[in-house]
């Protein structure tokens, strides 16, 4: 997914074999073909997300807790500068600097090569469902040659393992 986060995965892990645990008890067998049960992996990512966004976004970046709440809700996870300075208006820090500091805290990547030149950034699948952020569907982009490329899909939890 383009970031490193062992703790998290462990954490995923683990919460996904208690999860599946409790499928297998209410079923009373393991009725999945998969040792972790796609459906056990969903219960634990939306767990692991809420606690990645308490434990580590607004405990070690307080100060961003208002730009953070502003995401909260949202119906995409793509944004455009120009929407980020809008957003971040009545705020401290705002503009660029608004920008970097969110970026440096986890919350957005760029879509571009650096965030100081990119005009697009995303909220990484992590932070999504924690902050209630619901992505739906794709965006079809002309290439030119009469064809749509899909530039953006809704991730889904199964692409997270292997």
């Amino acid at each position: 997914m383009g970031h490193v986060y062992p703790r998290e995965l462990i954490h995923l892990g683990n919460i996904a074999v208690e999860k599946q645990r409790e499928i297998n008890r209410a079923e009373e067998k393991h009725a999945s073909t998969r040792l972790i049960s796609a459906a056990a992996l969903r219960e634990a990512f939306a767990e692991v997300s809420v606690y990645r966004c308490d434990t580590y976004l607004y405990s070690e970046f307080p100060h961003l807790a208002e730009h953070f709440n502003l995401f909260r809700g949202s119906e995409k996870a793509t944004f455009h500068r120009s929407e980020l300075y809008k957003l971040f208006e009545g705020l401290e820090p705002k503009g660029d600097e608004a920008i970097r500091s969110i970026y440096d805290a986890g919350l957005i990547t760029p879509m571009g090569r650096t965030v100081d030149s990119s005009m697009e950034f995303k909220v990484p699948l992590l932070y999504r469902t924690g902050l209630g952020i619901t992505q739906r569907g794709s965006k079809l982009r002309s290439n030119g040659k009469g064809q749509k490329n899909v530039i953006e899909e809704e991730s889904t939890y199964e692409d997270i393992i292997i």
